[in-house]
């Protein structure tokens, strides 16, 4: 049985079949494979400072978040650095994929179709903020219908005033009663007419939509101008019937007739009555929603900003901006009427900082329990409201949505009142203790007290961060108060000890009081936030632990240092060393030197350690670092700039701080690295054990891999 051989035109026509079925099968896997990717969508980012994904710790916040945020820059991008413009672009895109809570709307204010990208952002905030608008409107209504009959009794009690004028004696002894009833009257009417001016505006504002009130950002000036008034209108209807009342009780009747007691009597019950309305009013206003429809509006009405709108109840009104040039440089400009050309230098790439500054700010709207520090120190003056010692420090936490104050504790006897940051007394304290040495006489009383106020501290079961700084006391046999109040929970700061550094360099011998690790050799929650990062450590001092740990105190080391094969020691005779200046230090013909029987070579020591206690069924936590100068401005504020980005000179420092403060705080969720730390690809330290298996690897692994692959050749070869 022979088969026919298929025609030419079937071979085509299934050679058509099969292309039409591949190309379909083809289109169909693609179509497939880009759906998934949409709704599954994951990048690898292969550079080595992972620019093109967010911090641990900003994908932990987003991670958290239980609302809707909107990240919205509104800015003439014509003016702007165009580099900057899509690294910024880049961040809040990676904030956007890592999170379905967060959206992000860019405006250019250029642009034609600007204005109608921000009548929409508008639209969708009065969207989401409706029943808070609504609320609102409700309260401004009412508000409007107290204010009108507020104003009328105003009038009223105005021309009741004037009214008894005529029957108080024309004598020398009644004209200040005159006068009272005069300017009484003067300031009745004043503020019934300031009253209904306010709402004029309001109505007018308003237009034919009265609910319009609410939609616009005469709803929260509505709401200042007329708390303003309520309360000045307040205060002196107080005092009006309080005088009143005086008169109406007065026995001189030579200068106060009975039918003017009789009229300042009834004026007084109507003075108190009109009181009692401009409280109920203003406590109406107080408790209404706040939005911020009206704050996100006057912001953008500059058209340069960069705002974060949070969801409703979120903190701080829901709304915080961000400096638009700091995450958005200005394009270069010759000068006008030159041909200058732009300089060559790269633009500084600001991603990690752009990170920080968004992450910062949708924390601080998200977070209502972060900690509030308070900075306890000697000096004679008050670091408020400015904080410049501490300025880097402050700002970073407040990028955290973490609060300062200080205690001045040379001048306060007392720890400061935190009612205003924290009226509820739910956030969780942290004090930061700055040491001082002893000096002379004038500082003597202040190291006294603020020896007393760190003591004082930790017998209340306060969360302390301590910063210890070298003594001359325990030179001469004497105990340092600055620190000894730790020596009952097992921990003795070697003050009169601090460790130096020795190196060889060109001229021979170098001894530097200056430490910097990049290993903590710890497992303590803080020291895994800091390991791998460069931590700055002046004139560092070994913080010693006792030998038998008192019961129900637990000592934790967080960053330990050895001796370096014998190039670290603590110093006892530094004190001539110290007084050396530091650009001076490097060039002594005869710097101190380790072998003194007062030394300690030994090693390893450590230099920050954790405590943890109960306190009267309270747990206190506290940290101890052996170092004052660590986060001072000019140290944990240095920046350097790295393959064109600014990044911190010791970002362990920084790290340090932010981690130490949250696990005071009990938050250790939060003890993650920032974007700033990680915005340089850095070598991290190798483990002993890490370095002996390199070690053996390359003289003994390697060989005998080249032996195995010979063997492996000549059998394949037979």
């Amino acid at each position: 049985m022979s088969t026919k051989a298929p025609s030419a035109r079937g071979r085509r026509a299934r050679y058509v079949f099969q292309t039409f079925a591949l190309l379909l099968a083809a289109t169909a896997v693609c179509t497939l494979a880009i759906l998934l990717s949409d709704r599954f969508p994951y990048r690898l980012d292969a550079t080595a400072t992972r620019e093109h994904q967010l911090s641990p710790r900003s994908l932990e916040l987003l991670g958290s978040l239980s609302g809707d945020y909107e990240l919205v820059v509104a800015a003439n991008f014509a003016t702007l650095d165009p580099a900057s413009v899509r690294r910024t672009q880049d961040v809040l895109d990676n904030f956007v994929r890592a999170s379905p809570r967060v959206r992000a709307t860019i405006i250019d204010v250029a642009s034609g179709d600007g204005l109608n990208k921000l009548d929409a952002l508008l639209a969708r905030l009065n969207d989401r903020f409706r029943a808070e608008l609504d609320a609102q409107h409700a309260g401004l209504l009412t508000a409007r219908t107290r204010g009108a009959t507020l104003s009328t009794d105003l009038s009223g009690l105005s021309q009741r005033l004037l009214d008894a004028l005529p029957a108080v004696p024309a004598t020398t002894q009644g004209d200040p009663l005159r006068r009272f009833l005069q300017d009484s009257a003067a300031v009745c009417r004043v503020a019934g007419e300031d009253l209904t001016k306010i709402l004029e505006q309001l109505s007018a504002q308003a237009g034919a939509d009265d609910r319009a009130i609410a939609r616009t950002s005469s709803a929260e000036d509505g709401i200042v101008n007329l708390r303003r008034v309520l309360s000045d209108g307040l205060s002196q209807l107080g005092k009006i019937a309080d005088n009143l009342d005086a008169v109406a009780r007065s026995a001189d009747t030579a200068i106060v007739p009975a039918d003017v007691r009789s009229m300042a009597a009834t004026a007084a019950q109507l003075a108190d009555s009109i009181r009692r309305s401009f409280g109920e009013t203003l406590a109406g206003l107080d408790e209404l929603p706040r939005t911020p429809v009206a704050s996100v509006a006057r912001l953008l009405e500059r058209s340069s900003a960069a705002v974060v709108i949070g969801p409703p109840g979120a903190a701080r009104g829901g709304v915080t901006s961000i400096d638009l040039s700091s995450i958005y440089p200005a394009r270069f400009v010759p000068p006008p009427g030159t041909d200058t050309p732009a300089p060559s230098v790269p633009s500084i790439d600001l991603r990690s900082r752009t990170e920080e500054l968004l992450a910062g700010a949708i924390a601080t709207l998200a977070t209502t329990d972060a900690p509030i520090v308070v900075f306890v120190h000697g000096r004679n003056v008050r670091m408020a409201p400015d904080f410049t010692p501490v300025a880097p420090v402050v700002e970073r936490l407040r990028l955290r949505g973490v609060d300062a104050a200080e205690w001045a504790a040379g001048l306060d006897a007392e720890p400061p009142s935190l009612a205003r940051l924290d009226p509820g007394g739910k956030r969780p304290v942290v004090y930061v203790l700055i040491s001082m040495a002893p000096g002379g006489s004038d500082d003597a009383a202040r190291f006294a007290k603020l020896a007393e106020a760190g003591k004082l501290l930790v017998d209340r079961g306060r969360n302390v961060l301590v910063c210890a700084v070298p003594s001359t006391l325990p030179g001469t046999g004497q105990r340092d108060p600055m620190v000894d109040f730790l020596s009952p929970l097992g921990v003795n700061v070697d003050t009169g000890r601090p460790l130096l550094r020795q190196l060889m360099g060109p001229r021979g011998r170098v001894v530097s009081p200056d430490l910097f690790i990049t290993d903590p050799r710890g497992e303590h929650p803080v020291s895994r936030a800091v390991r791998g990062l460069t931590l700055y450590l002046p004139w560092a001092l070994p913080v010693r632990l006792a030998g038998n740990t008192p019961a129900g105190v637990s000592i934790t080391p967080i960053v330990t240092v050895d001796n370096a094969g014998g190039s670290v020691w603590a110093e006892a005779e530094f004190i001539a060393f110290l007084q050396t200046p530091a650009a001076q230090q490097a060039l002594l013909i005869n710097p101190p030197s380790p072998g003194s029987s007062l030394d300690d070579s030994a090693g390893p020591w450590a230099l920050v350690v954790a405590i943890e206690r109960q306190l009267a069924g309270v747990p206190q936590r506290i940290a101890v670092v052996g170092c004052n100068r660590w986060m001072a401005g000019d140290v944990i504020g240095k920046e350097n700039i790295v393959e064109g980005r600014s990044v911190p000179a010791y970002p362990g420092n920084m790290e340090l701080l932010e981690a130490g403060v949250a696990w005071l705080g009990g938050q250790n969720h939060a003890i993650t690295q920032s974007a700033q730390a990680q915005a340089v690809a850095r070598i991290p330290p190798l483990s002993a054990q890490a370095q002996t298996a390199f070690r053996w690897g390359l003289i003994g692994g390697l060989p005998i891999l080249i032996l195995l692959l010979g063997a492996i050749w000549r059998v394949l070869r037979g």
